[in-house]
């Protein structure tokens, strides 16, 4: 009981264990409010929810995933090395958690795997 009590304030004011994931715009993901051309969450971990729109665009022999979704605010890159299977089909609903990078300029979510819980796909539309 006094473990209890001692991390129960802790937890409620998300201190201590681990937080669910919040799903933000891919606009958000993207802002750039300074206009320096490196988007503010440069390096952090964000969860977005979009329907992807293109194919795999990588070719060639070294393996690396370069694919496209949106939503209604705006479009983003995923990409990810040591893979070139596509997420899934265009069309698809996709949840993707990974890291905001910037490579030559494009703004891209980097997903530490291909797999759930970074990944989740989900219906064609």
């Amino acid at each position: 009981m006094r473990i209890v009590q001692r991390w129960l304030p802790l937890v409620l004011l998300g201190i201590a264990g681990p937080a669910a994931a919040q799903t933000i715009t891919i606009a958000e993901a993207r802002i750039d409010a300074n206009n320096d051309g490196v988007p503010d969450k440069l390096t952090q971990v964000v969860t977005v929810q979009g329907i992807i729109t293109s194919p795999n665009y990588t070719v060639g022999t070294n393996p690396r995933l370069s694919q496209y979704f949106q939503d209604a605010t705006g479009g983003l890159s995923v990409s990810k090395s040591g893979s070139n299977d596509p997420i899934a089909a265009p069309g698809t609903m996709v949840t993707i958690t990974g890291m905001i990078t910037q490579f030559n300029g494009l703004t891209q979510i980097v997903p530490t795997t291909l797999a759930a819980p970074d990944v989740v796909v989900g219906t064609t539309g």
